[in-house]
């Protein structure tokens, strides 16, 4: 038997373990300047060339300024401050050293431009006709995008992702107006926005899985931010320069002072947040994908981070009729397909589809879909998990509808007589639609981090693209046990229809987000005996719902927890040999942790040595005597499930008894739940239909031992703890613990449940025949 391992270095390691699905801030609507509706702007040395350039009054003096800049460029002249405004990119906080702004490239991209435009320059005694003139225009329009955009590529990259970092955001997606995410798309090899993003996140990720070694992931953090709250109180220098269509958004002088009032605030409070050691950094996990108009709707689709993702972008536009010369016309460019036909050309190249701002008066989904079989085709599309919504009223159904908020939408939506759903959940999302990513300044749209969606998602570091992209399906999929969105709406139903009528208020929402900190939890247990059944095991547990599945020991990882708390002990004349020598575990109340220690090979929990620690302030474990009581629950009971009976013959007792542990309590007045396989009085009809089928919240933590596949998959378990035996039988262990998205689970769940791919394959193909 090895050494048994102290109580500071077994807390260390199991609070390292895989822990599950976890509430995270997700932002699925956010744009870079890959699109003209961005407001983004270069630095101030950079801009000032090309306003230079553009400050002639006379459209064709300012046009010929333009392309003598773009002939300059393509010679490999350089107007700018050299080199390139290295004064603005050393003034930006980074991580690591700027990358240079390389001018062969720009004299690159120059030059692909002027092959083209030189055709309407080469004859000036011939006056080009007027289609001639304006093709001319484009060029030079679309080459000054192009050059500014890979400039930007230097700079926007560092500040998108240190705003979300700084906002707390997991996962965002970047959705550019019908754009594939090229820097400059005729030149494909220079990369996309994606890629440069990944780049520099990777510095962020790396230090953060590190434990961010120095503080200087964190300290870069709060230097944006100081140089944030300098700009908004000096002069605001280049990060003055903000397009003329968001300078009209502030001729109301007093309103202009007001939001700034508030940027400053929000400024201070993230400072406060971040210089606080005891807010850790969370990594962010990126999506690529597009926000695309058809039939004059705004869709966002979203795709898995694989290296192909740009040219799986394109193909989609092209098939649905924008060209290349309309990517990033975000009021221009249109498909020609339907909103059906688009859902479905993105679901083919493996991406998935999410109407922006669907009760928005502009582009919004139900808004222009009023009713009847077109709205009735889009929203029981298979591929259309969610609608974006922007909080406030909806107005669905008939022109006669008045205003509804989304509870009274979704129950039109799932419930009435004219329902364009049927028999399928639509969940909702909140996204910032920001187009300015810059803390300090005011963009298009709403500001990045103002809305956002809490969704319980899986993401570890070792997560592959597929993963990660299925983990955020499968929060779509589950809808009101996943996702909570942020402003909180008065009230939401996700299930309207009579049979999984469940309304969530807007303070059952709130407790719900808060709930984890507010109650008791488990956080984690050892077992250790030499010889013992469990000798070694170490378990971390999710706040949430826990399934213990597996081929041996599922009910002897339940045992043992309830062993460690007192509320049961092993079955009597069970082998000393077979018993732990040592017990651990760990919980949480009021946001201070403890430890139970129960020492003996015995049988009951009272005949065993116990002490109870408590974690200090100084992460010194000190011996208390007792400790606040987590209030652990077991059913069946202990008495049951030790004298080997059948439970009470009366099914709806049963049932009633089971709805009632399950189903919500006062926060902090009832603990952790541990069910110990109660499903073998029920057919799996029976206990889907009586039980698994109502919405049931998870406002205690469940730690459930269960031979059926319905009880994960139902009630949406958070962890799955795969067990099995070893030795003969003679010992078990954890093989595999994570949530459903992963590889290594899916796999052991089909092998124990469905006897594997090939057996599930046959029966999937004879239940579809």
């Amino acid at each position: 038997m090895s050494p048994i391992p102290s109580i500071p270095s077994e807390f260390e390691r199991i609070c390292g373990y895989r822990q599950g699905a976890r509430y995270c801030k997700m932002d699925l609507h956010t744009h870079g300047p890959a699109s003209e509706c961005s407001s983004f702007t270069l630095p101030g040395p950079i801009e000032a060339v090309f306003t230079e350039h553009s400050d002639a009054r006379s459209k064709k003096k300012r046009e010929d300024k333009q392309y003598e800049l773009i002939v300059a460029l393509a010679k490999g002249d350089n107007p700018f401050a050299e080199p390139y405004g290295s004064a603005a990119v050393v003034s930006r906080p980074r991580l690591k050293a700027p990358p240079p702004l390389v001018g062969k490239v720009i004299q690159r991209v120059a030059q692909a431009w002027l092959k083209d435009i030189r055709t309407f320059y080469e004859d000036d005694a011939k006056a080009p006709e007027k289609a001639q003139r304006q093709q001319r225009t484009e060029c030079v329009k679309r080459a000054l995008f192009d050059l500014r955009s890979y400039l930007a590529s230097r700079f926007f990259p560092e500040e998108y992702v240190q705003r979300c970092l700084i906002e707390g955001l997991e996962l965002t997606a970047l959705t550019d107006h019908n754009h594939p995410g090229y820097v400059v798309p005729r030149l494909g090899e220079l990369g996309t926005w994606f890629t440069h993003l990944e780049a520099v996140n990777r510095g962020y990720l790396d230090a953060i899985h590190r434990g961010d070694p120095g503080g200087k992931a964190r300290s870069t953090l709060v230097s944006r931010l100081e140089r944030a709250m300098e700009r908004l109180d000096g002069e605001m220098d280049e990060a003055s320069h903000v397009p003329a269509e968001v300078k009209k958004q502030h001729k109301d002088r007093s309103k202009a002072l007001k939001k700034r009032q508030q940027r400053r605030a929000h400024i201070e409070e993230r400072l406060a947040y971040w210089k606080d050691d005891k807010h850790a950094l969370r990594p962010l996990t990126l999506l690529p994908g597009v926000e695309i108009t058809a039939s004059n709707v705004h869709l966002l689709a979203i795709f898995p981070p694989s290296w192909h993702v740009s040219g799986r972008i394109s193909s989609v536009l092209r098939a649905i009729g924008i060209p290349e010369v309309h990517w990033g016309r975000g009021f221009v460019a249109a498909a020609s397909s339907s909103v059906q036909e688009t859902i479905s050309l993105v679901d083919r190249e493996g991406g998935m589809v999410v109407p922006a701002h669907s009760n928005s008066d502009f582009k919004g989904l139900l808004r222009l879909f009023r009713k009847g079989l077109a709205l009735t085709k889009v929203l029981e599309h298979p591929a259309l998990l969610a609608l974006e919504t922007i909080g406030g009223t909806l107005k669905a159904g008939d022109g006669g509808k008045k205003g509804l908020n989304t509870c009274e939408t979704l129950r039109w939506l799932e419930k009435g007589q004219t329902r364009p759903v049927r028999d399928k959940q639509v969940s909702f999302v909140k996204g910032s639609d920001a187009h300015e990513v810059r803390i300090e300044l005011d963009g298009t749209g709403e500001d990045l981090g103002a809305r956002f969606t809490y969704a319980k998602m899986d993401i570890r570091p070792n997560d592959t693209a597929a993963e990660v992209f299925r983990s955020l399906r499968l929060a779509l999929l589950s809808g009101q046990s996943r996702l909570v969105e942020y402003p909180v709406e008065p009230g939401y139903n996700y299930h309207a229809t009579d049979r999984r009528s469940y309304c969530v208020k807007k303070s059952e929402r709130e407790r719900l987000l808060n709930g984890e900190s507010r109650r008791p939890t488990i956080l984690g247990m050892t077992a250790h005996g030499n010889g013992a059944y469990a000798d070694g095991l170490s378990v971390r547990f999710n706040p949430f719902l826990n399934c213990v599945v597996g081929s041996g020991g599922k009910s002897t990882l339940v045992r043992l927890l309830g062993y460690g708390f007192g509320v049961q002990g092993f079955m009597p004349g069970t082998k000393a040999s077979w018993l732990p020598e040592l017990v651990r575990v760990f919980w949480r109340v009021n946001g201070t942790v403890y430890c139970i220690e129960r020492r003996g090979r015995h049988s009951a929990p009272a005949e065993a040595e116990t002490r109870w620690l408590r974690l200090d302030a100084n992460a010194a474990w000190t011996p208390i005597d007792p400790a606040p009581d987590p209030k652990v629950e077991i059913w069946p009971s202990a008495e049951v499930q030790d004298k080997d009976r059948e439970l009470p013959a009366y099914e709806e007792q049963v049932i009633g008894d089971l709805t009632a542990h399950l189903m919500a309590g006062e926060d902090g007045k009832r603990g952790p739940l541990l069910v110990n396989q109660p499903v073998d009085i029920f057919d799996s009809h029976q206990l889907f239909e009586a039980v698994l089928s109502k919405p049931y919240l998870k406002w205690r933590q469940i730690v459930w031992s269960t031979g059926s596949s319905n009880v994960p998959t139902s009630l949406d378990a958070e962890k799955i703890i795969v067990t099995r035996e070893t030795r003969g039988g003679k010992r078990m262990e954890l093989a595999c613990a994570g949530d459903l998205h992963e590889d290594e689970i899916r796999r052991a769940f089909v092998d124990h449940f469905e006897g594997g791919e090939l057996a599930f394959a046959r029966r999937k193909t004879l239940y579809t025949m």
